[in-house]
């Protein structure tokens, strides 16, 4: 069946209007015009800001290198919309050619479980840690507490008892 997802309140390129993803490709439509912006099979992936960042932003990237930004009014449709595309570029690479099949596997794992935290980009994880400490006031204290103040564990085995949290915010940073 024709799955259609609108979004409205959007902003891309300075412009309102509502995003809407059928299971084909990405429409975006303003008062007085709709433009198709790209397939599900021309997107390579998406990522969407992070908590931290004051505003809402989806950003998809191109097969051809171009992305695309658009601003939500909020975090709850952010959410929704990063889940829609998520499901419709897995079943898309999914009907794809035996071809695509090793590179289906990169797109649907954006953190491949192979890596341990040690092998991992120290920049990115340093901003992965600061932003969850931002958006999180109760981790915040529990770091300060344990860690600085009373040294009782380590940096990084406090990152290791919150490694599902590391690993939810380093997939939408990186």
């Amino acid at each position: 069946g024709i799955n259609v997802a609108t979004y409205t309140g959007v902003r891309h390129k300075k412009n309102a209007g509502s995003l809407i993803l059928t299971n084909d490709h990405l429409t975006f439509q303003t008062e007085g015009s709709m433009t198709t912006l790209a397939g599900w099979d021309q997107v390579n992936k998406h990522q969407v800001s992070p908590l931290s960042h004051p505003k809402a932003l989806l950003k998809l990237v191109r097969k051809d290198g171009k992305s695309l930004t658009f601003e939500f009014t909020n975090r709850e449709e952010l959410d929704r919309i990063r889940q829609e595309i998520t499901a419709r570029l897995r079943s898309r690479s999914s009907v794809s050619a035996p071809s695509k099949k090793r590179r289906q596997s990169e797109i649907a794992l954006p953190i491949k479980k192979s890596v341990t935290f040690d092998e991992r980009d120290p920049t990115s994880m340093a901003v992965t840690r600061s932003s969850l400490l931002a958006a999180n006031p109760t981790l915040r204290e529990q770091h300060r507490h344990l860690v600085t103040e009373t040294k009782t564990v380590s940096e990084d085995d406090f990152w290791k008892t919150h490694k599902n949290l590391i690993e939810e915010e380093y997939a939408k940073i990186c």
